[in-house]
């Protein structure tokens, strides 16, 4: 019948589908450029050759040097015409890292530095037994 006809050609043109591409990774094998051509190709992405072109002084321009020159020119001049500009640009004065914290805790406890005799003798003096799954090591 016409669907299992349908399901064996789909069968056939994957399995042919399949080999085909296994054949193009061995050949392209070590060449991560032609690898990933491949993978762009099975996922139907074209490269398209379209050419760039920018209105630079009001005339279309589509030569890359002018273009990059144009950029080049735009953004380097950027901040001589906002130095030009009679109100200039508006500068608010950075806060200080403390206005994001909260005010300080009058009440709060401070621990004093220790050292390594220190922590020994206290692990010394606790009770053997209590925590049998920590072992003790001194």
């Amino acid at each position: 019948t016409y669907k299992t006809f349908r399901k064996k050609l789909k069968q056939i043109i994957c399995t042919a589908k399949k080999k085909h591409y296994i054949k193009k990774f061995d050949e392209a094998q070590g060449n991560s450029k032609k690898t990933w051509q491949i993978i762009n190709e099975i996922r139907g992405k074209r490269r398209t050759d379209t050419k760039p072109s920018f209105k630079i002084n009001g005339k279309l321009v589509e030569d890359r040097r002018p273009i990059a020159n144009g950029f080049n020119t735009f953004f380097t001049s950027i901040a001589t015409k906002l130095n030009e500009c009679e109100e200039g640009i508006p500068i608010n004065p950075l806060p200080k890292f403390t206005d994001y914290m909260n005010p300080s805790e009058t009440s709060s406890m401070f621990l004093s530095a220790c050292d390594n005799e220190e922590i020994s003798n206290i692990i010394s003096d606790l009770s053997k037994g209590k925590a049998s799954d920590i072992p003790i090591h001194l």
